[in-house]
């Protein structure tokens, strides 16, 4: 369980990861509720506009749990819960998908546990609330209820299911675009109306993405992009900010545990079946290569020549706004996940009756006993900027004067997380313009303030 107002420790993401994410969860819902024509005008490095352009807003996750923020005022609570229902609903759309393609529901169920335990996911991370990995089987869902009905109202659907997997993160949109377009071709090489299935999946991809491009037109208009844009132009040598270099590649790779990293070669057996099992099989290893082709960054060694990868066709365009490959670990866990459910099901097809079960049953008790012990084994470190009363004082004070931006200095930490922590947090008691605060890209003058 999740204290309302800590961290969970031992996870890949450290406590200023982790404030990051908590801070937007509850700035999403403030500021649609008091002034939604500001919306990118995040209160952070005060005087700078449009700052919420230089890092992930997470709208979905904050629509969806906002809620709860706005009844406490708490916005680790908020977070907290955001990512602890992305547990079982990563199981159920997964579990859903796979039932869908005609998989027993007992190798379905074992798949939607490893889905929901894998890439990232244990030791459990506020961070989460940027990587809710339910939207890819959601998305995967919708494009199957399209191919088995092509109507314009789940077309509708569709672009709705693309919107709100885009505006969980830009991470995940690219991820759920690269997974929906593999599962969208699997789709219509299967029979039944393929021509109107195809215009139909293409007219609600077409919607949801040209919603998704008119709300996140203020990232196009950062000076930065154009000028990183405009270097790849002229050299055409694509790069990322962030090197992606193969220990840390290899360390988030490694996230996945010993076991679950040894059942998805239970998909193999399955390949060339020609019945649910090497569907979801044949699906999962194709999702599991895309998946993989970005993980290690804009170019990766192959027999020892460099060879560019997609990942470098993604980060060059877009100004080096995705700078974390090895965030596409959550996308490979989609695969692998769907090699593991294939597999299971093959196996359980040569048993009789209900014994057909037994296999996805164990796999799945095996998972639970070793990887659900790992969300909270590590304790929880509490939020200053949620527990510090300095943030009630500024805030009665603000209540009865006129306040301006805040300059934070920074707080003496008795825990164990990071000064800004405190001053990200703690706004959300307040609502301060801050002119300090942290950012993906901040501006020329939060140098003077380091």
């Amino acid at each position: 369980a999740a204290a309302p107002d800590s961290y969970p420790l031992g996870a890949r993401f450290n406590i200023a990861d982790q404030g990051i994410a908590t801070w937007l969860v509850s700035y999403v819902p403030h500021i649609l509720t008091t002034a939604p024509s500001q919306f990118y005008d995040a209160p952070v490095f005060y005087p700078a506009p449009r700052q919420l352009a230089r890092m992930e807003h997470l709208a979905t996750t904050g629509v969806l749990f906002g809620p709860i923020y706005l009844l406490t005022g708490n916005a680790v609570l908020a977070a907290n819960v955001a990512v602890l229902c992305s547990y079982p609903l990563a199981a159920f759309f997964l579990w859903a998908l796979l039932v869908r393609l005609g998989v027993s529901s007992a190798a379905a169920a074992a798949g939607g546990i490893a889905f929901a335990l894998g890439f990232i996911r244990a030791p459990g991370s506020l961070y989460l609330a940027k990587l809710p990995n339910w939207v890819l089987p959601m998305v995967a869902l919708l494009i199957t209820r399209v191919r088995e009905q092509p109507t314009w109202r789940r077309a509708l659907a569709l672009a709705a299911g693309l919107i709100v997997a885009a505006l969980t993160s830009y991470y995940m949109g690219v991820m759920t675009a690269s997974a929906a377009a593999v599962w969208a071709i699997a789709e219509l090489t299967r029979p039944r109306e393929r021509g109107r299935a195809a215009l139909v999946l293409v007219a609600g991809a077409a919607l949801g993405i040209a919603f998704v491009a008119v709300v996140s037109l203020p990232y196009l208009q950062q000076p930065e992009v154009s000028t990183r844009v405009q270097g790849y132009l002229e050299t055409g040598v694509p790069k990322s900010d962030v090197p992606a270099l193969p220990y840390l590649a290899l360390f988030f790779l490694g996230t996945a545990g010993p076991l679950l990293s040894e059942l998805k070669w239970l998909g193999a057996l399955a390949l060339l079946s020609r019945g649910p099992a090497g569907r979801a099989s044949r699906r999962g290893l194709a999702i599991a290569l895309v998946a993989r082709s970005f993980i290690y960054g804009s170019t990766a060694v192959v027999f020892g020549h460099p060879v560019t990868t997609p990942y470098a066709w993604l980060t060059a365009p877009t100004g080096g706004f995705f700078r974390y490959p090895f965030l596409f670990c959550v996308l490979l866990g989609f695969g692998e996940s769907l090699l593991i459910a294939g597999g299971l099901a093959f196996i359980g097809g040569f048993l009789p009756g209900r014994a057909r079960a037994i296999p996805a049953i164990a796999v799945a008790i095996a998972i639970l006993l070793t990887r659900a012990p790992l969300l909270s084994r590590w304790g929880f470190v509490t939020s200053e900027g949620e527990t510090h009363p300095v943030y009630d004082a500024v805030a009665r004070w603000t209540r009865r004067n006129r306040a301006g931006p805040l300059l934070q200095l920074p707080l003496s930490i008795r825990g164990k997380s990071p000064w800004w922590e405190s001053e990200m947090i703690g706004s959300t008691r307040h609502w301060l313009p801050l002119v300090g605060g942290v950012s993906g890209y901040p501006p020329a003058h939060a140098q003077a303030l380091n």
